[in-house]
């Protein structure tokens, strides 16, 4: 006995969503001025070279390094001045092997929703110097020392003796409060140097000597002009 009918019927199939999906970027904090290798992690970024797009775009360029269906590596270079902002970044799939990627239908798409990053003004780095200088004229000798103290301070051998005894902690010839006023204006006076000029190469006055630099440090502006980080001083 045999059976006979007919069947009637749709005959459904799954289509998967082959649109590129971006699921991480690394780094994604990106400083202008420089060039970053970054890692474009994800989903149907296909076999051909994919295309990387920015918004806004200014300043923003790229060369691929590798890519494959599931990764793309990017040298991302952000052009100087560029200002602090988020970054959209898509991909452009261009399909497999010689082949585009078809899209329409089932809501596919070549190209992937935005994923963001994010552009960093430079940091910027401030030197400060801070020299003194001594000017011999705004000192006047007081009155009252004794004799023997004025007499031994304008004779070379002397003075050097008298220096020496106080560097060690030894007041010759400072008998008086008179005395000790007058040495000290007197060290003052002998130890002035010229005014600096208004602009300076700190390392240059350093070698010299003509200067006492008193401190020389960096600040360090981040990220936000706000934020001040002292990074390294030296004091002589």
């Amino acid at each position: 006995m045999q059976a006979s009918g007919t069947f009637t019927g749709a005959a459904t199939a799954a289509v998967s969503d082959s649109t590129p999906a971006i699921t991480g970027i690394d780094p994604s904090d990106w400083t202008a001025g420089s060039t970053a290798s970054v890692t474009f992690i994800g989903q149907n970024f296909g076999t051909n070279a994919p295309t990387l797009s920015f918004s806004p775009s200014s300043g923003i360029g790229y060369t691929l390094s590798a890519y494959s269906d599931t990764q793309i590596i990017a040298n991302v270079t952000v052009a100087s001045g560029t200002p602090t902002e988020s970054v959209s970044v898509t991909v452009t799939s261009n399909g497999y092997n010689s082949n585009g990627l078809q899209s329409g239908g089932n809501g596919q798409s070549a190209q992937s929703q935005p994923a963001t990053a994010s552009v960093r003004g430079p940091m910027r780095t401030t030197e400060i110097t801070v020299i003194s200088w001594l000017d011999e004229t705004a000192f006047t000798l007081p009155t009252g020392e004794g004799a023997y103290l004025q007499s031994d301070l304008n004779n070379t051998f002397y003075c050097v003796y008298d220096l020496s005894d106080w560097m060690v902690g030894i007041p010759n010839d400072l008998i008086t409060a008179a005395d000790r006023a007058y040495a000290n204006v007197w060290l003052l006076q002998n130890s002035a140097n010229s005014q600096p000029p208004s602009q300076i190469t700190p390392s240059a006055y350093f070698q010299s000597g003509n200067f006492r630099l008193i401190n020389d440090l960096a600040l360090r502006l981040a990220f936000m002009p706000s934020v001040i980080r002292r990074t390294h001083a030296s004091q002589v």
